[in-house]
């Protein structure tokens, strides 16, 4: 008989993106000798999709979720992902801003607005807040749609989570 289990088939991908993406972003690299702090699927990485990376936090929730602490949560993982990657160029690879002759680089200067170098400066310390925001509402759109999560009438700051462990 065909009995179809839609419900596992979206924890198992939202929980564990690496079994159906079979990417290396999503791989979750096992540490000789580090201690077993649960299952590998509870390993938060920030290279993982939105809506991974907060099925994983709505997981850990209990039954009423403070979006602002969602959010908070959400955000300092992605720049836990950007604190990795800082440092690097384009292509990856670290600079060391040392020239061939090991003296620092130098490059002209060129005339900004105050405006465009306070942006310049927002970027390299961290991510755009409005980007944060707009893959957090993404994210929790989507898992609203799948039936996750739905807005409460008594505290507006709170969502309701309507699934209870794993089926």
């Amino acid at each position: 008989a065909f009995l179809p289990q839609p419900r596992a088939s979206i924890q198992t991908a939202l929980g564990q993106p690496e079994i159906y993406l079979n990417c290396d972003c999503c791989h979750i690299p096992s540490v000789p000798g580090a201690p077993a702090r649960g299952s590998l699927a509870d390993v938060v990485l920030p290279t993982q999709h939105d809506t991974c990376i907060l099925f994983k936090l709505y997981v850990e929730c209990g039954r009423m979720i403070n979006m602002y602490d969602w959010f908070t949560a959400f955000g300092m993982i992605l720049e836990r992902g950007l604190d990795v990657n800082r440092g690097r160029d384009d292509d990856g690879q670290y600079d060391d801003d040392n020239g061939k002759d090991g003296s620092p680089k130098r490059k002209r200067a060129k005339k900004k607005s105050i405006k465009a170098a306070a942006v310049d400066v927002d970027k390299k310390q961290g991510l755009d807040q409005k980007e944060v925001q707009a893959r957090f509402i993404s994210g929790v759109a989507e898992l609203q749609f799948m039936g996750f999560i739905k807005p409460t009438n008594r505290k507006t700051d709170h969502v309701m989570r309507l699934t209870w462990g794993n089926i």
